[in-house]
């Protein structure tokens, strides 16, 4: 084995640990910068089947529905803190109803807080807007209750 190899055979593993750092230094993180971002919808949005998931990058909302005490509960669970939520629904005739919110104390879990008059059954679309680490996130689409 000639010098040429074996200087080879011992830089081998320094220049890898080396080119290892290097490249995770310079790698790109996917998390979303400030600004405004539409959720892109993943399948139909059914929150009775649990499977009504908004996305934007790292960001993503999933909407939930549950019946107690014979009424519908709509329920927003987010994988990060959200400090403004706002949601409106609407039926057949297009004309959205705004619904106020409640959170939990970590700002990943809001439900809507109805009156006693108010019911959810019959709404056909959604409109929400959040706000989470200084960034904006939008949504329209049809919904299945």
């Amino acid at each position: 084995m000639n010098k040429h190899v074996k200087i080879a055979l011992i830089m081998a593993p320094f220049l890898a640990l080396i080119s290892y750092g290097i490249t995770g230094y310079f790698q790109t993180t996917t998390e979303n910068k400030e600004g405004d971002y539409q959720l892109r919808l993943s399948g139909d949005c059914r929150p009775n089947d649990n499977s009504c998931v908004m996305q934007a990058g790292e960001f993503e909302l999933m909407l939930i529905s549950s019946i107690k005490k014979g009424k519908r509960q709509l329920g927003i669970v987010a994988n990060q803190p959200v400090s403004y939520l706002s949601m409106a629904l609407a039926g057949d005739d297009n004309e959205f109803v705004q619904f106020r919110m409640m959170k939990s104390d970590d700002e990943k879990y809001w439900q809507v807080s109805l009156n006693d008059d108010q019911k959810l059954d019959g709404f056909l679309k959604i409109r929400l807007a959040a706000h989470s680490k200084e960034s904006n996130y939008f949504i329209e689409n049809n919904i299945r209750l």
